[in-house]
C-alpha cells in the first residue's frame, strides 16, 4: 500500500493555534490476490495545536469519482 499526499495550501490562524491544509492524494492498493487499485481525491483537514503538537480535529476526503465504463 502507497499513499502520496500533496498539500496545496496550509493557512495558520493568526492565533497560531488552528491551521487549515488542503491538497490531494493518491492512493495505490496491490493486494495479494487480485488486480492493483487505485484511488486519488482531495482532502481538507482542520488542525489545532496544543501541547503535544499539531493534531487533526477534522478531516474531510473527497475521492474523485470513477470514470463511466466505456460503450
Amino acid at each position: 500500500t502507497k499513499l502520496a499526499v500533496q498539500a496545496d495550501e496550509t493557512v495558520i490562524a493568526e492565533n497560531g493555534r488552528a491551521a487549515v491544509s488542503h491538497g490531494t492524494y493518491t492512493l495505490e492498493i496491490a493486494p495479494p490476490k487480485g488486480k492493483p487499485v487505485t484511488a486519488t481525491g482531495a482532502y481538507m483537514n482542520v488542525l489545532t495545536k496544543g501541547d503535544g503538537g499539531w493534531k487533526v480535529a477534522r478531516s474531510l476526503v473527497a475521492p474523485t469519482p470513477p470514470a463511466p465504463p466505456a460503450r
